[in-house]
């Protein structure tokens, strides 16, 4: 199956199942990179109602495989640096890891980033994300402590 015909902007009606995926995700592929509280965290920045409000200001999309949504992730314009794109929430469904759909998710959003216009993408990655990025031509910027957890800043040129 080609899941780039599979990829399509969030519609606001799926917060629940989105809200789901996300939760699996953290407690099943997150939970060896971080505590119990800090997974907790996490999981209380992605109610339904949390995912919604998201949504006014950042673009999510999501890939869907049998009309059940498998993986997601979402962009918006960086607010502090002109010409960059911010990637945000990347999260695929523990059984469908290692399949390439956060892959595919990854590249179709660096090409909608072209049309913002960005030339620049960077990503807060999670500490269980980083190797991923670093595979898809990610480097590392700065990491910070936040809140929630820690933070690995990454970033990589776009081509046009």
């Amino acid at each position: 199956m080609d899941i780039m015909k599979s990829i399509c902007k969030f519609k606001t009606g799926d917060c629940g199942k989105l809200s789901d995926l996300i939760i699996k995700t953290l407690r099943t592929s997150n939970s060896g990179d971080y505590s119990p509280g800090q997974i907790d965290r996490f999981i209380s920045e992605y109610s339904p109602e949390k995912i919604l409000y998201y949504s006014k200001s950042r673009t999510i999309y999501v890939a869907v495989e049998n009309n059940k949504i498998v993986a997601t992730i979402s962009m918006a314009k960086h607010n502090k640096i002109p010409g960059c794109a911010i990637l945000l929430s990347l999260f695929v469904d523990p059984e469908h890891q290692g399949c390439g759909i956060g892959t595919d998710l990854v590249k179709y959003a660096e090409r909608e980033a072209l049309t913002y216009p960005a030339d620049t993408i960077v990503v807060p990655s999670s500490l269980t994300a980083h190797e991923f990025y670093k595979k898809l031509g990610y480097v590392d910027d700065d990491q910070t402590d936040d809140i929630n957890a820690i933070n690995i800043w990454m970033y990589k040129a776009l081509k046009k």
